[in-house]
């Protein structure tokens, strides 16, 4: 069917472990780990699984994000092969998450860490009247002549900093 339940020839029991690994708060999911939770040693069976997983994420345009949310900037080093070699590059990404219980998540890659780069992000992923939670970094000044409600938070807010750090820690999992 294309999706990871319907992987022929696996058993429930160990669909629901491996996707029980994907979801987990303790540790990023990687091929290997799904690999081993699906019962195999191959890292290709990993990333199959990991792909059949796909279909059920949201499509980025589908629903915006609303209420309070929280926006940060990182960087994420992701490993490329080229010509032979592994080389290491720096990926510039931001997230958006609601403050809430269970809220959507909306991730995107930054050509430029610019102001601009971020608003084009905000326009696609936050719904208009939206509070923005950000740091003091003089690009997201532009989301409140956009119409948002800005509201910069201290850097010692740990609800939004766990926020942000779930999510980056996983999103760095699925790059690696």
């Amino acid at each position: 069917t294309g999706t990871a339940l319907g992987v022929p020839g696996l058993q429930l029991k160990r669909k629901l472990r491996a996707l029980w690994e994907v979801t987990c708060p303790a540790s990023p999911a990687d091929p290997e780990m799904v690999a081993r939770a699906l019962g195999s040693l191959s890292h290709e069976v990993g990333w199959r699984f990991l792909n059949s997983l796909r279909p059920a994420m949201v499509d980025f345009g589908e629903q915006q994000l609303e209420g309070v949310v929280d926006v940060a900037r990182t960087v994420v080093d992701v490993q490329q092969a080229l010509a032979g070699r592994v080389h290491t590059m720096p990926l510039s990404v931001v997230i958006a998450v609601e403050a809430r219980d269970l809220g959507k998540v909306r991730i995107a890659t930054l050509p430029h860490v610019n102001g601009s780069d971020v608003a084009r992000f905000a326009k696609r992923a936050i719904a208009d009247g939206t509070t923005v939670c950000t740091s003091d970094w003089r690009g997201y000044r532009i989301l409140r002549r956009m119409g948002y409600s800005h509201a910069i938070s201290p850097r010692d807010n740990p609800p939004r900093a766990m926020r942000l750090h779930h999510v980056s820690r996983h999103m760095r999992g699925w790059l690696w």
